[in-house]
């Protein structure tokens, strides 16, 4: 995922728009597809500042049903890049770098999809998720099962409860 910005290098434009398509990018367990990435770079003088946006779509599989789901996912992104060894006393690791004359927003990618990756992932709210007897999702079909088990923790407690009730 390479930007060209040999014209900004020579001084023949300040900023250039850029689009990038990936067809597919696996990252940990998390499938993404169909990854545009579109935007500007804008000499800025002690660095070039690239913004845009990424749009991709992340199959992920649900934490409730272990269903496998995609959803789309429109991300905004804004980074300086500094070229390698251009700035004394700033450590060229701590912050996006380029070398030649090109940019390579592969790290800034991967970096925004993880940092952006939902907490939970849910395939809907209305989710019903596994019997955690037999294993059934619930969502595609029901069970005779009974899951109002007590922890034996809170025995003593569901004891009283019973008896508030008689």
């Amino acid at each position: 995922m390479k930007i060209d910005i040999s014209d900004i290098k020579r001084g023949n434009v300040k900023s250039k728009s850029f689009h990038i398509s990936q067809a597919f990018l696996l990252l940990s367990d998390i499938e993404y597809s169909d990854i545009q990435i579109g935007g500007e770079v804008i000499d800025n003088h002690t660095a070039l500042e690239v913004t845009g946006e990424i749009a991709v779509a992340a199959k992920y599989v649900c934490g409730r049903c272990l269903e496998p789901f995609t959803v789309s996912i429109h991300l905004s992104f804004h980074e300086s890049f500094r070229e390698l060894g251009s700035v004394s006393g700033v450590d060229d690791a701590e912050r996006f770098s380029y070398q030649g004359d090109s940019i390579d927003v592969s790290g800034l990618v991967q970096t925004e999809l993880v940092l952006n990756e939902p907490i939970t992932r849910i395939c809907s709210s209305e989710c019903r998720g596994l019997c955690p007897v037999c294993g059934v999702n619930l969502n595609q079909q029901t069970c005779e099962c009974k899951t109002d088990s007590v922890n034996p923790q809170f025995a003593a407690l569901q004891q009283l409860l019973d008896k508030k009730k008689s």
